[in-house]
């Protein structure tokens, strides 16, 4: 079963550089030929989390769950330590500071999700970054790559760009501005390989 801590994360995502984003249950077997950095479940509830955790630990890949989308769990301390001792995914992604804070509390690697939507946002995603301390940054939609290029001067983390990414082209051009990968729910996607001709 896989057990990965935060250099070992970070390596994986500067060498594969690409993480897939599991919406629909019929994608996991998908996922599971692909050579990813990690998977992040978007599906699922209480009943099923740990089974589809264990699935991808089985074969080697860290797996986050995105804390808001699995059905019955609550988005509180309880939540994420049923969480960290009952489902035993590597970490967690969420948007929500709080979420953030405990899952490192109990150990759980972070990736806090920002949503680039306007400067506001923009203010208001360092701040949370700066309280909350991820251990990766994921910044949506994808192509807002002048906003990679310029967190990556305020910020030393992992940045993940996730969000409308339709091309190979696409993934390429967030890498090429400073994302150290990209996340994206296209299964097409998985198989790409971003290493430049």
């Amino acid at each position: 079963m896989m057990s990965i801590n935060k250099a070992q994360f970070y390596q994986r995502l500067a060498s594969i550089k690409k993480i897939a984003a599991i919406k629909e249950p019929k994608y996991l077997e998908k996922a599971l030929e692909a050579e990813l950095s990690a998977v992040v479940l978007s599906i699922g509830n209480i009943a099923v989390i740990k089974r589809y955790v264990d699935l991808f630990k089985r074969s080697n890949f860290p797996v986050f769950l995105h804390i808001e989308r699995i059905g019955g769990i609550s988005h509180d301390k309880d939540g994420v330590d049923f969480i960290a001792h009952y489902v035993k995914p590597v970490g967690i992604v969420s948007t929500r500071n709080n979420l953030i804070i405990q899952a490192k509390k109990q150990g759980l690697l972070t990736i806090q999700r920002l949503f680039l939507v306007d400067s506001d946002a923009v203010k208001s995603g360092l701040q949370s970054i700066q309280e909350t301390q991820p251990d990766a940054v994921e910044f949506m939609p994808a192509l807002v790559t002048d906003y990679i290029a310029e967190f990556r001067k305020e910020i030393d983390l992992p940045i993940i760009a996730g969000g409308l990414i339709r091309t190979k082209d696409q993934m390429r051009e967030a890498i090429r501005h400073g994302a150290t990968a990209v996340s994206m729910g296209n299964c097409q996607l998985w198989k790409e390989d971003l290493n430049y001709e």
